[in-house]
């Protein structure tokens, strides 16, 4: 699977949709290319997916399945023909905040990630009745039956033959450098290794991983080392935020590095640019709420997109994330923050009364702070559920979904983890990511931006 350049933080559905009509006009660009080189186009068609065809307003992720003119024998799962990288590149569809996936001609191209997908484009041009139905948010009549589990579960196991015939293959084949068939050979892996999941989800034995939080085992950022780098952008040092980021893989921290990258860019320095890049390529991995945002400002710092128009506050993203996501009650009550400061006040009536302290003389103005209030455990709740799903110990993961049945969910899950120092480690770098990105999108959503 391909994500793209930029990334999808709280997507509404209109825009969506605008991208998949973008995604239909280049198929048939392409189409129309072919036919005066006399050649096929490599697409034949294209489906919609996930999230877009609910009745949501806003997403956190777009994706399409592209059906290439392919047999499954040469497009296992997980691979990519390079005349479609090439076709996203020309057709500048990699700017999108789109995932996709290719499927072969001779196969269904529903599995067990592509559920239940509509038709968006063929050789004949744009279905715009699912389009404008998708856009409605009324697509479901247009879908179709969930397949048979048994039949599903045949399907991916002759996939997981052909992917681990073509893995093999490679492997067996190859006589060059093993650095230059890397990427090639990770998506073989990763197909392969999906498709096993996937049978195991359909048999009840653990949950597929989510495609957007697909990833490489290593775990290159240490809590400690996350911390450090949120010190240096905080602390404005520049270099020692390209340091810490070095050749380091990003997908970790993309929210952490790009807000120091920013800071970076802003000091002009050496090898800022090219982390930069990095770290969008990074974003363009994850799809989460907070992402788009962020690859805005990158764009802008790197003088490729206008400068964001929304106002810029110096707030800490970590404290107001962590009282969004605080439980509903009395005893975690709305708070104020100060847009000129980034300070957090209780938001009480009688604060006055309560501290002895005298408010500060623009408390009655609407103009001047923010409420923040507490949305619930929620979004925390599917964060574990996310991390489950990336969690490669088979039977960890098992234990770790397990514990999130019924109440208590949050104290056990920190208690198996317990046991695991590696991927606790990487839960809290998990977790103060996806915090961070929903609080810069919470504020960008009502027109501020952290300074």
């Amino acid at each position: 699977m391909r994500k793209n350049a930029a990334v999808v933080a709280q997507l509404k559905r209109d825009t969506a949709v605008r991208h998949l009509r973008q995604v239909a006009e280049a198929l048939d660009a392409e189409v129309r290319m072919a036919r005066a080189l006399e050649t096929e186009p490599v697409v034949v068609a294209a489906y919609a997916f996930g999230e877009v065809l609910e009745s949501v307003d806003r997403l956190e992720r777009n994706a399409v399945a592209l059906v290439a003119d392919r047999p499954a024998s040469e497009l296992p799962w997980g691979a990519e023909p390079p005349e479609v990288r090439a076709l996203f590149e020309r057709q500048r569809l990699d700017r999108l905040p789109l995932g996709w996936f290719c499927r072969p001609t001779d196969l269904p191209v529903a599995n067990h990630r592509i559920v239940r997908p509509v038709r968006i484009w063929s050789r004949e041009g744009p279905d715009e009745a699912a389009l404008e139905a998708i856009a409605a948010g009324q697509a479901d009549h247009l879908r179709p039956d969930d397949p048979d589990a048994e039949a599903l579960a045949r399907q991916l196991e002759e996939e997981a033959a052909l992917a681990l015939a073509a893995l093999d293959e490679l492997v067996q084949g190859f006589r060059g450098d093993p650095r230059t068939i890397a990427e090639e050979l990770y998506d073989l892996a990763w197909g392969y290794t999906d498709l096993r999941r996937g049978v195991a989800g359909l048999q009840g034995r653990q949950p597929a991983a989510a495609p957007a939080l697909r990833r490489a085992t290593a775990h290159a950022w240490t809590f400690e080392r996350y911390l450090a780098l949120g010190d240096a952008a905080h602390d404005w040092d520049g270099e020692r935020v390209v340091t810490l980021v070095g050749d380091e893989p990003l997908d970790e921290v993309a929210q952490l590095a790009g807000e120091g990258l920013l800071v970076a860019l802003a000091q002009d320095i050496t090898g800022a640019a090219e982390a930069a890049e990095r770290c969008l390529r990074a974003l363009s991995e994850r799809e989460w709420w907070g992402d788009e945002e962020l690859v805005e400002e990158l764009e802008a710092a790197l003088g490729r997109w206008p400068t964001p128009a929304r106002l810029r506050t110096p707030v800490d993203l970590g404290e107001i994330g962590s009282h969004l996501e605080g439980s509903v009650g009395p005893f975690n009550p709305a708070m104020r923050l100060e847009l000129a400061t980034g300070e957090l006040w209780p938001d009480f009536d009688d604060l006055e009364d309560r501290t002895g302290e005298p408010l500060p003389a623009d408390w009655d103005d609407p103009d001047a702070w923010l409420s923040v209030h507490p949305q619930g455990s929620r979004e925390g709740y599917r964060d574990m559920q996310q991390f489950a799903a990336t969690v490669a110990d088979r039977r960890l993961a098992d234990r770790l979904n397990r514990a999130l049945e019924g109440r208590g969910a949050f104290r056990r899950f920190r208690e198996v983890l317990a046991d695991h120092e590696d991927e606790q480690d990487r839960w809290h770098v998990f977790s103060a990511e996806r915090v961070r990105a929903r609080a810069r999108s919470w504020l960008a959503a009502r027109g501020y931006r952290p300074a």
